[in-house]
């Protein structure tokens, strides 16, 4: 810790011990600053783990008293409450649920989220004017998350139907059960799928991966956004009108007609008249500055992710220009940063722990062409050491 100092010599020494003790009269010498300094790098240590525990106790699901029974959410009221207490910005009023106990859909606010305003007024435009909206852009910029924010602010639930993987009608709408009767015959009983489900609650419904949906699910989708209700052939002909709260928003990675770049394979292009029932879109895009977020994941100051930040920065600049095809997401950065933190506890210098973060979390996955680009970032913003914590 001495060359912390830059004192070596025993002169420095002994006139650092007179001007110390002619200063605080008696009560500091050298020895002593030098272990004082010690111990506040050990307690900066401690408080940082304790922000990075903290962070992630807050964003832990808690125990719920009940789960949702007979496919109902549940008794709610609703207050209005001024769009600038809830969301820091905005005119006028927006609906907060109060619901008569815990409802599971309704998503846990996570204290990491750095608010993208625009994501967010989208949302909220969405809800205000009834609108059926598309969020697009690429891989983890935090289009899902603006939406759960919005969601947690309020009250709402948040319902997701993901649609990546290839959902069929029967799994959107429902599937039949046979069992057996009263009389020992077999009748047959339709389980609720999401989208009924959904359409009866207020709820902001998710449909997440959009422009992967197949052809023929987009037409039961079609016809639910055109006449805000889902008419159920499986079951009698029975119709399930949306909610009056229940708000759609649909996710994705392109505008469903086109994937210039060839990025996200498996994504469909949409026919026009499926897009045409959507009519709040907002194009979402990784944000310009993420040092609020390594710092509160990682525990570190704004300043000592600021080399972090710029190799991220620099990251993007390369996928946005086509030169790198992997995308580096919010979840990743967030890893990242978490890894960091880890790391500096067991005493790695910070640059020195982004950088082996970043190599298990992003560069290992590359290929040798991306691999070698990034190292050249990583180097160029990460080779100078900062202070151990």
């Amino acid at each position: 810790m001495n060359d912390l100092l830059n004192v070596k010599s025993e002169v420095v020494h002994k006139a650092l011990d007179a001007f110390l003790n002619q200063m605080t009269k008696g009560e500091l010498n050298y020895e002593g600053l030098i272990k004082m300094i010690d111990d506040f790098s050990v307690k900066k240590r401690e408080i940082y783990k304790l922000k990075r525990e903290l962070s992630k106790a807050k964003k832990a699901v808690p125990i719920l008293a009940s789960q949702m029974k007979d496919g109902k959410m549940g008794n709610y009221i609703t207050k209005e409450v001024p769009m600038d207490i809830l969301l820091g910005f905005g005119e006028g009023t927006l609906e907060v649920y109060k619901w008569d106990e815990p409802n599971p859909y309704v998503p846990v606010e996570d204290p990491d989220y750095i608010p993208d305003l625009e994501a967010i007024a989208a949302v909220v435009a969405g809800i205000r004017g009834d609108y059926n909206t598309w969020i697009h852009g690429p891989t983890g910029c935090g289009k899902d998350s603006a939406i759960n924010y919005v969601g947690a602010r309020l009250n709402m639930p948040v319902v997701n139907i993901s649609f990546d993987a290839d959902i069929s009608r029967a799994e959107l709408i429902g599937r039949d059960k046979l069992s057996e009767g009263p009389n020992g015959n077999t009748i047959s009983e339709l389980i609720e799928g999401l989208l009924p489900f959904a359409l009866r609650h207020p709820c902001l419904l998710v449909l997440d991966e959009i422009d992967f949906v197949r052809e023929d699910v987009a037409y039961v989708m079609q016809t639910t956004l055109n006449e805000n209700k889902l008419t159920i052939l499986e079951d009698g002909g029975r119709i399930v009108h949306r909610h009056p709260q229940c708000r759609i928003i649909a996710t994705a990675n392109t505008n469903g007609t086109t994937d210039e770049r060839n990025l996200h394979v498996g994504a469909r292009q949409q026919s026009a008249a499926f897009l045409d029932r959507f009519n709040n879109w907002f194009r979402a895009d990784y944000m310009d500055n993420y040092q609020d977020l390594l710092s509160n994941v990682s525990g570190f100051n704004k300043t000592q992710c600021a080399d972090a930040n710029s190799v991220v920065k620099d990251y993007h600049t390369l996928f946005s220009n086509g030169d790198i095809r992997t995308p580096l997401s919010n979840r990743a950065i967030r890893t990242i940063a978490d890894k960091a933190g880890y790391l500096n506890e067991l005493g790695v210098d910070i640059n020195e722990a982004f950088q082996q973060a970043m190599q298990s979390t992003l560069v290992a996955r590359l290929n040798e062409y991306e691999g070698s680009r990034v190292n050249e970032l990583i180097n160029k913003r990460l080779a100078k050491p900062q202070p151990s914590l």
